[in-house]
C-alpha cells in the first residue's frame, strides 16, 4: 500500500461494482447492467419477471447505435447519422454511398473542417 492508498482493494470494488451480478443488480430499475454478460443472468430474468415492460426496452438494445464518447458525439448522432439513414430511405443514395458519405462527414469534423 503506497501513499496511503490500498490499490489491490480499488481494483477488487471495481471488479465487484461491473461483474454481471452486481452491474444488473445496481442498475435494477433505473438502468441496464454495464456488463453484457449482466443479461444473461438470473437476475436479468428476475429484472424481466419484476418489472412491467422491461423486456420492451431491453429488447431493442442489440439493434441500437451506441454514441461514441466525444465531443463530436451530438453532431455525428443527431445530424450525420439520422441525414445517413434518411438518404437510404429516400433512395437519394444507396447504403454503401451513404455509409460513405457519413464516414467523409465524420472524419472532416472530427479534423476539425
Amino acid at each position: 500500500m503506497e501513499g496511503g492508498l490500498d490499490e489491490m482493494a480499488a481494483k477488487a470494488l471495481i471488479c465487484f461494482w461491473t461483474s454481471p451480478e452486481w452491474s444488473t443488480k445496481l442498475a435494477w430499475t433505473g438502468s441496464n447492467p454495464g456488463n453484457l454478460d449482466g443479461f444473461r443472468t438470473e437476475w436479468m430474468a428476475e429484472r424481466l419477471d419484476t418489472i412491467r415492460f422491461l423486456d420492451v426496452t431491453s429488447s431493442m438494445l442489440p439493434s441500437g447505435i451506441p454514441f461514441p464518447v466525444i465531443p463530436e458525439a451530438p453532431e455525428i448522432m443527431n445530424i450525420i447519422v439520422p441525414d445517413m439513414i434518411q438518404f437510404v430511405l429516400t433512395e437519394t443514395m444507396t447504403p454503401e454511398e451513404a455509409a460513405n458519405n457519413a464516414a467523409r462527414e465524420i472524419e472532416a469534423l472530427l479534423d476539425g473542417l
